[in-house]
């Protein structure tokens, strides 16, 4: 059973590759038909974009330098003592 459990792992592992392997050729790889020009009139995004992006790296900076916090309360959470 545990076979076939690692055969579907694999397999989905596969397929996402090949699905994001796409969009990463599409994305750095344009065709021959592609004209910079086209793209010459996008502006940098405002702070409607960058608001949230910037609170989103202060989170994965703070919980990357005080994780040992969130982990004992998850630990906790995990066990019932909570």
């Amino acid at each position: 059973m545990a076979k076939v459990g690692l055969g579907a792992l694999m397999t989905s592992a596969l397929l996402t590759a090949m699905y994001i392997l796409q969009v990463v050729v599409r994305a750095w790889l344009p065709g021959k038909d592609f004209q910079p020009e086209s793209v010459a009139e996008l502006e940098v995004p405002g702070n409607y974009m960058r608001i949230p992006l910037v609170i989103l790296t202060c989170l994965a900076v703070g919980l990357g330098v005080y994780s040992q916090p969130f982990i004992d309360f998850l630990t906790s959470l995990a066990s019932g003592s909570l």
